[in-house]
């Protein structure tokens, strides 16, 4: 199956976002390729001590349009970067444990 689109991101000292959400994306794969970031989807402010950790070489999903809109990262010590997988429930790269 084709993604709807892909991005790397670099997550550093101030929080940010995805950069490049395509349209009609609904899903997003994402892989922590080196140091530990913090995640919050729910329009709160993440910080380096709150919010879901993704550790180095960890991956989490995100479902929903607004999940992805909101999410927000930071790093918690040195900058990390981000690969970064979008798709839909119907299309995309995702794994065995992805069973919806």
């Amino acid at each position: 199956m084709a993604d709807l689109g892909y991005e790397k991101l670099t997550v550093s000292s101030s929080a940010v976002g995805f950069a490049s959400i395509p349209t009609g994306a609904t899903m997003a794969y994402i892989q922590c390729r080196s140091n530990p970031v913090r995640v919050r989807a729910d329009g709160s402010a993440v910080t380096a001590s709150n919010g879901l950790t993704i550790l180095a070489e960890g991956d989490m999903y995100l479902r929903g349009a607004a999940t992805l809109a909101n999410a927000s990262f930071i790093r918690t010590g040195s900058d990390a970067t981000l690969v970064v997988h979008y798709g839909t429930l119907n299309e995309g790269v995702w794994g065995t444990e992805n069973a919806v």
